[in-house]
C-alpha cells in the first residue's frame, strides 16, 4: 500500500482552486479520482447613471440582464441580483477576473435614450467603478 496527501502549493491569484480527495492510500502506483477544480474569482460591474427619469432602461453583459429602475442615480450588477430589477431567466452580472465584459443598452426606458461610457474592457481583481450610463 502506498499513502498520498497532496496538497495545493499556489493557486493562481485570480482563481479559487479546491482539491478532492487529495489524501489516501492506494495499492497501485496512480492514485484513484483525484482532482482540482479551479474557478475565478468574480467581481461586480458599477457604475453611475444620470437623467433616468423613465422605467423601461434594460442593460445586458452578454446574456447577463438588469432593469433599471427610473430615477437611479447608481447601479450594481453582481452575482446575487442588483440595485436594479434582474430580468427573469437572465443571470446576475458578476465577470470573472480575467474575463472581458462588453456592456450595452439592451432596451431604451419609455422616454428618452441613454448611452453607456466606458462599456468594454477586462475584469481585474476588482470591481469595474467606471461606468457611467447618461440618459436624455
Amino acid at each position: 500500500d502506498y499513502d498520498y496527501d497532496i496538497k495545493i502549493a499556489k493557486a493562481p491569484s485570480n482563481v479559487t482552486c479546491e482539491l478532492f480527495n487529495g489524501k489516501g492510500k492506494t495499492a497501485t502506483f496512480s492514485p484513484p479520482n483525484i482532482a482540482v477544480v479551479c474557478t475565478p474569482k468574480y467581481y461586480n460591474i458599477t457604475g453611475t447613471v444620470s437623467g433616468l427619469v423613465a422605467a423601461g432602461l434594460v442593460v445586458a453583459n452578454g446574456n447577463d440582464r438588469i432593469e433599471i429602475p427610473a430615477n437611479a442615480t447608481t447601479f450594481t450588477m453582481t452575482r446575487n441580483g442588483t440595485d436594479g430589477k434582474q430580468l427573469a431567466g437572465a443571470n446576475s452580472g458578476q465577470v470573472g477576473d480575467g474575463y472581458t465584459y462588453s456592456l450595452a443598452v439592451l432596451t431604451q426606458p419609455a422616454t428618452g435614450t441613454c448611452s453607456i461610457a466606458n462599456p468594454v474592457g477586462r475584469m481585474g481583481p476588482a470591481d469595474v467603478t467606471n461606468v457611467a450610463i447618461t440618459c436624455n
